[in-house]
């Protein structure tokens, strides 16, 4: 606001008003109104100090100037009458002495009165400096203003001259900046710079050129509903180009471009951070990969201006929206076929209805996992996408978790110990006090067959879920090492958006987690398929241990024929082979009911628990060479006197087992071979139990 303006013979004040108001709404009327009030006020404040500080200025220099005036008014008169005496000297004595004497005279006052008129023009000059300069300003004639200030020195009247000047100056380089006017930029900022207001000069080069680019932005933004991003990012970056052109001519060098870009990524950060959290509320991983695009695209442009890092604010914002896309993706599949998963119960006497209708929910929801992995990988490496991929993977926890939740069901129901299940192929390791549970009991008991069809069926689900999140897995790894292998081959004057090249470690967790359910739902099979051997081998011990808690050490009297829990070991032995094969029929049913392939029950547990070849031959060769182990363990923990009789008692139940085991055709254990080929030696006890001793170590 100037105050020519209003000082002008066609200022009028309605139209003037009218002007302010202009495009103005209602809402905005007050604001714009209290402004233009404190504007209004600030402007007459000055004018009138100004005013008021001349006019002090007149008063207090009124006498010295009146004083002045007569002393040259005097001086003038003594020169003329010099003059006049020195015409009648030259008259009367042209060759004389004095008369040159009186010229001389008269010389030096003349001088005097020079000097005295120069300093009573400068001091004229200082008084109406102020004057002067503001008719200089207000013609725009800012160069003319600087000189006429130059050239009054350092007098106070000049300083306080000189921040009018510098106001006005500045309003030159604010209108010149927004007029895009390079030139008279330059001329007012070299003149701001030549008096020491160069930092003032830039910074209002900043603000304008910001507000200007800003304007634009905006004015873009609300001709959309939904402004596109791609746009408003090619606008801001030729905002910038431009920018470039105009500060390298005005001030003469591109130094304030990165704060300049700085400013632009400020304005546009709000617009990114919306579409990014538009498109995780929207789960639109394409509005996502469209962002990263834009910003990849934007970054581009104005890397050799502001450097590769002058994104990374915008790259932040997006980086919330693509992680939470994952969240998102993941939050989906929850409320839709995870929930239908894990809302089917296992219902006993029904385990293939359980499965015929889990084995669909479970494929349902793992094909959403795929095509959510595959949205968000496609994000990747970009920040946040590594996060997105472990949001989603967790689906595929919480149907481990369903499995497992599942199996520790069965491990109660049955009277299974669930710390049991990590240690099912060591039958000695395992036996507790109560076994009178489901899994303790033939196949010939009436809930034990549903018993192992609930195992069975758990591990078909493990197992399904195991090689389905395998695939699905390996198809997200492939793709996250495809676009990281792209990422690393930019060029280093690209804008890299890759802050996650590295493979989520998500990925191998959940990885992890399958086959750790694989290998319990496995073990629950095994340990149904051998808790039955555990009663018999449980009161052996007993037997075997009773002869030393008493003082007197009375020993446990034994007979040539194999001992009456030996014998219940051997028969359950011989049961073994139909029970495995029953529970394979049960498990081939449940697979065929589902349209998986037929495959052994015992696939996974011969492979995690350390068995080879066929799966039903290994496993019979699993649990047989388990029993003889439980075995050597409990004979090893005789203690000495041994007597003749019991040596007998001890060969008898020993062979008795190696003739049942080899019924089956199976290898003895090593362990216990060795132990049956020292019974066969006519050594001292004392030496045997010392033998014992050493293989139990």
């Amino acid at each position: 606001m100037e105050i020519k303006e209003f000082a002008a013979e066609s200022f009028d004040v309605n139209r003037w008003v009218n002007a302010q108001f202009k495009d103005v709404d209602d809402v905005g009327a007050d604001k714009r109104a209290q402004r233009l009030a404190t504007q209004l006020q600030i402007l007459a404040t000055a004018a009138q100090q100004n005013s008021e500080r001349v006019k002090a200025r007149m008063r207090h220099q009124a006498a010295q100037m009146s004083r002045d005036v007569a002393a040259l008014a005097k001086l003038v008169r003594a020169a003329q009458t010099h003059a006049a005496d020195l015409t009648q000297a030259v008259d009367a004595q042209a060759a004389g002495m004095p008369a040159i004497t009186r010229i001389a005279e008269a010389g030096a006052s003349v001088r005097k009165a020079a000097r005295i008129a120069a300093a009573l023009d400068a001091q004229q000059q200082l008084e109406t400096l102020p004057q002067r300069v503001e008719e200089l300003v207000a013609a725009q004639k800012l160069a003319l203003a600087w000189d006429a200030v130059d050239a009054a020195g350092s007098a106070s009247v000049a300083m306080e001259c000189l921040e009018q000047i510098r106001t006005a100056t500045i309003a030159e380089v604010a209108r010149a900046a927004a007029a895009g006017d390079s030139g008279a930029a330059a001329d007012a900022v070299q003149a701001l710079a030549d008096h020491g207001y160069a930092d003032a000069a830039e910074a209002e080069i900043l603000r304008v050129r910001v507000d200007v680019g800003t304007k634009q932005l905006q004015d873009l933004e609300s001709q959309f509903a939904q402004p596109d991003i791609h746009e408003v990012l090619h606008k801001a970056a030729a905002a910038i180009a431009a920018d470039r052109e105009f500060v390298t001519a005005a001030v003469g060098s591109a130094a304030l471009l990165p704060r300049l870009v700085e400013q632009y990524v400020f304005a546009v950060q709000p617009l990114v951070e919306r579409c990014a959290a538009d498109a995780q509320r929207r789960s639109d991983t394409q509005a996502a990969a469209k962002l990263l695009a834009a910003l990849n695209a934007f970054g581009s442009k104005i890397s050799s201006v502001a450097g590769p890092d002058a994104t990374s604010p915008l790259l932040a914002a997006a980086a919330g929206g693509i992680s939470g896309l994952g969240i998102a993706e993941a939050s989906r599949i929850r409320e839709s076929s995870l929930q239908e998963l894990q809302q089917i119960a296992y219902e006993n006497g029904h385990a293939a209805a359980f499965v015929r209708t889990a084995v669909p929910a479970l494929e349902a929801t793992f094909a959403d996992v795929a095509a959510a992995l595959g949205r968000v990988t496609a994000l990747a490496p970009a920040a946040g996408s590594a996060d997105a991929v472990a949001s989603v993977t967790t689906v595929i926890q919480d149907m481990v978790e369903f499995v497992q939740v599942g199996v520790t069901g069965l491990a109660r129901r049955a009277g299974i110990d669930v710390s049991d299940l990590n240690k099912a192929a060591d039958l000695a390791a395992s036996i507790r006090g109560d076994m009178s549970g489901v899994a303790f009991q033939p196949m010939t008991d009436e809930s034990k067959p549903d018993a192992v069809a609930c195992a069975a069926a758990y591990a078909l689900l493990s197992a399904l879920i195991a090689e389905r999140a395998h695939v699905v897995l390996k198809q997200a790894r492939m793709q996250w090492a495809q676009y990281a292998q792209e990422s690393m081959g930019q060029t280093e004057d690209t804008v890299k958006l890759t802050q996650d090249t590295v493979e989520p470690q998500a990925i191998s967790d959940v990885e992890a987690a399958t086959n750790d359910a694989r290998r319990t739902a496995a073990a629950a099979v095994l340990f149904m398929m051998t808790a039955v051997f555990r009663a018999p081998l449980a009161r052996e011990v007993q037997a075997i241990t009773a002869s030393g808690d008493s003082d007197t050490q009375v020993l446990v009297q034994f007979s040539s024929a194999p001992s009456e829990n030996v014998v219940d070991l051997g028969e359950r032995m011989h049961m073994l082979l139909p029970e495995l094969e029953q529970a394979e029929s049960l498990y081939m049913q449940l697979s065929r009911g589902v349209g998986q392939a037929p495959l052994s029950l015992y696939t996974d547990v011969v492979h995690y628990f350390g068995s080879e070849g066929d799966p039903l031959p290994a496993m019979l060769t699993l649990v047989l060479g388990a029993v003889q182990r439980a075995l050597v363990a409990y004979v090893c923990r005789l203690e000495p006197p041994l007597s003749a009789q019991s040596l007998d008692q001890l060969r008898a139940d020993v062979e008795y087992v190696a003739s049942v085991a080899a019924a089956f055709e199976s290898a003895l254990d090593p362990r216990f071979a060795e132990l049956q080929s020292w019974l066969h030696d006519d050594t001292v006890s004392s030496e045997l139990l010392k033998k014992l001793q050493a293989l139990s170590l």
